[in-house]
């Protein structure tokens, strides 16, 4: 009975993933004419753009304590961190997955990483390489807006998407493969060969749903949610909405008439991670369906994901000393600057000491972002993003 299970598990995926193929393929053989047309060129070339970034540093440039609020068994701590408790859906003492018991566990895991730059192929969670100086990446995917955007103000940005399971990698807590994930450092998305990321046209074929929500009635309703994941978390139903960052759709890496680069950098994350919700390459794993492995999910719940900065100054870090650090590593233009003081040295206090470290999607910069973005070596961004996690640890049995 369990190998019959299996094949039709098997068979489902191989034609959802069939299903996918066929989609992406239809949207690049309409690239070749419809985005060739609204694509433009730039002025400067990718090369001569300076990609800045660093590698992650897990000890003091991670905010460790966004993990909570953790659960065991029907036992919460919270930590003083925000959560989302309504989203396990479990009470229960105990849990089955496969051929053995276990205590459900619960807690926010640290596994992807995204980029947010306007620099095309420039990796900042790889220390500020470009891989186009590679060569390799010549097409006309270089990330600057067509015809069509030449009215209007906006501001567009790639982004990168990396599979980044921290707690596996330092191989702490838990050894069960339904509790974390278990495969190394790898790049699992880069929206520079994305067509549908540079033009609206394309997205709509992924997310046509998206043209229900341009209306005066939606737009007005991402108040209550900005509102919402500012005091706590967003509001699930509103999916359209990106909090107080803008709207979710198109999914694209446009932003019209944004407020800020920092409130920009929000709603590029939760674009990218809803994009990749509706493709299947992101899953979902909180609730009793995630107690025994990760499930799709089309329409993304963004209250299972919070993020946090790690580059160009990371969220456990004071801005002032950092942009201090910042300018005393500078060459050119800023030899001798002179320190950074905010007067009354409010700013210099240590972020590692106040409450949270992370925010969710949507909740505004202005709690968070202050300080952080600055010219030059400051402008290519990254983020830990922290999930949602519900499982089954092991106790007695047999199985993963």
């Amino acid at each position: 009975m369990k190998s019959v299970y299996r094949y039709i598990k098997d068979t489902a995926n191989s034609f959802f993933k069939l299903i996918l193929a066929i989609l992406f393929g239809a949207i690049l053989m309409v690239s070749t004419t419809t985005y060739a047309e609204d694509s433009g060129n730039s002025d400067t070339p990718v090369k001569d753009m300076v990609c800045t970034g660093e590698f992650i540093n897990p000890i003091d440039g991670m905010c460790w304590s966004c993990v909570m609020p953790i659960g065991i068994s029907s036992i919460f701590y919270k930590g003083k961190q925000d959560g989302t408790k309504d989203l396990t859906g479990w009470e229960q003492y105990l849990c089955t997955c496969d051929l053995y018991i276990g205590v459900p566990i619960s807690f926010y895991e640290p596994a992807r990483m995204i980029d947010v730059t306007a620099k095309p192929y420039c990796m900042v969670g790889l220390g500020g390489v470009s891989i186009a100086d590679t060569g390799s990446f010549d097409g006309d995917t270089m990330g600057f807006a067509g015809d069509e955007f030449e009215t209007k103000r906006y501001e567009f940005y790639q982004a990168h998407y990396y599979i980044n399971p921290v707690m596996y990698i330092i191989g702490q807590a838990l050894d069960n493969s339904k509790c974390f994930e278990q495969q190394g450092f790898d790049i699992g998305y880069i929206t520079e060969v994305d067509p549908s990321w540079q033009n609206h046209k394309l997205a709509n074929y992924l997310s046509p749903d998206g043209a229900l929500y341009g209306n005066l009635p939606a737009v007005l309703a991402c108040v209550g949610d900005c509102a919402a994941s500012t005091a706590h978390f967003g509001v699930a139903m509103l999916h359209w909405c990106a909090g107080c960052n803008g709207l979710m759709y198109p999914l694209t890496g446009h932003v019209d008439d944004s407020s800020s680069t920092m409130e920009t950098s929000g709603v590029i994350q939760a674009r990218l991670m809803s994009k990749l919700h509706r493709t299947g390459i992101a899953l979902s794993y909180y609730g009793n369906d995630g107690l025994c492995g990760g499930y799709r999910q089309i329409l993304m719940n963004k209250r299972q994901y919070k993020s946090s900065m790690v580059f160009p100054v990371s969220q456990t870090k004071s801005t002032v000393k950092a942009m201090n650090e910042a300018i005393a590593g500078s060459a050119g233009a800023t030899d001798g600057g002179e320190a950074i003081t905010d007067g009354a040295g409010i700013a210099s206090v240590d972020l590692k000491k106040q409450k949270q470290c992370c925010q969710p999607f949507g909740r505004t910069a202005a709690l968070w972002g202050i300080g952080r973005y600055y010219p030059v070596k400051g402008e290519d961004m990254s983020f830990q993003i922290y999930r949602k996690r519900d499982c089954c640890q092991k106790v007695y049995g047999y199985g993963d």
